[in-house]
């Protein structure tokens, strides 16, 4: 298995898509860390990232994304 490095941020977005425990979407997970003032283009490029990495992975279903945890 590969070693998958993510930031603290990063991490935040993971809890969130891990407690969720089927797919979620990017508004979902936007109403879930809104204490953290984050913008919907911030949390954008955390779930880049994280599919980037192979951490998620994103399906679109008409005009949202679903995201589901891969590790």
């Amino acid at each position: 298995m590969k070693n998958i490095s993510i930031g603290d941020a990063e991490l935040e977005i993971m809890k969130v898509i891990w407690k969720a425990e089927s797919p979620v979407t990017s508004l979902d997970i936007g109403k879930a860390v809104e204490d953290r003032g984050w913008k919907k283009t911030t949390i954008a490029t955390f779930l880049t990232r994280l599919s980037e990495k192979g951490a998620i992975a994103g399906e679109k279903q008409g005009k949202l994304y679903y995201y589901t945890a891969l590790i």
